[in-house]
């Protein structure tokens, strides 16, 4: 699990990533949550197709570091934000997600190094990069989902507030 998080996390930040698409080793597809180009994320739907067959790896939330520590520390950070993961709620088909902490991911290596700007020390700063090395959080794999529409629905609310509201629309095709 902890491979395919990490395999999830570097596809996710490619610029040319899209909505879905299949693992590198073809077993799993991915999903993307959250568009990094999008500033609201409430009201977001994501369209996916996929063949019949195919196992669907859901990053619930999964993050990125220089090192185990830092990996872990920025879920933590999101987490306290929000109040814990019991503000994260996950639907499939209308149906929720029980108990979102049985999917920890224990932190995996990328499978290779990605340059990241680092956080400028002042606001006159330029960021430097750093190299992300490692990938944590919590994700599962969904089975095969029959051929039809599915709707997988991420929700986060913070305060009495929804942050996080994003639809996947996925359209399983069937084979012939």
């Amino acid at each position: 699990m902890g491979e395919w998080a990490a395999e999830w996390w570097a596809w996710s930040e490619r610029s040319e990533a899209t909505d879905c698409a299949p693992s590198d080793d073809g077993r799993v597809w991915f999903l993307t949550p959250v568009p990094t180009d999008a500033a609201d994320l409430t009201g977001l739907r994501l369209t996916c197709r996929l063949p019949s067959g195919a196992p669907v790896f859901f990053a619930v939330l999964v993050n990125a570091g220089v090192d185990t520590a830092a990996c872990e520390g920025g879920n933590e950070a999101f987490l306290q934000g929000v109040g814990g993961l019991g503000a994260v709620e996950v639907e499939i088909d209308g149906e929720v997600v029980p108990d979102l902490g049985r999917f920890r991911v224990e932190p995996s290596p990328l499978p290779e190094p990605i340059p990241y700007p680092a956080p400028a020390a002042s606001p006159q700063a330029t960021p430097a990069s750093v190299l992300l090395t490692t990938a944590c959080g919590y994700g599962f794999v969904l089975d095969p989902l029959p051929a039809g529409k599915h709707l997988l629905r991420t929700r986060v609310e913070a305060n009495g507030e929804v942050v996080v509201d994003i639809l996947g629309e996925i359209t399983v095709e069937a084979v012939d």
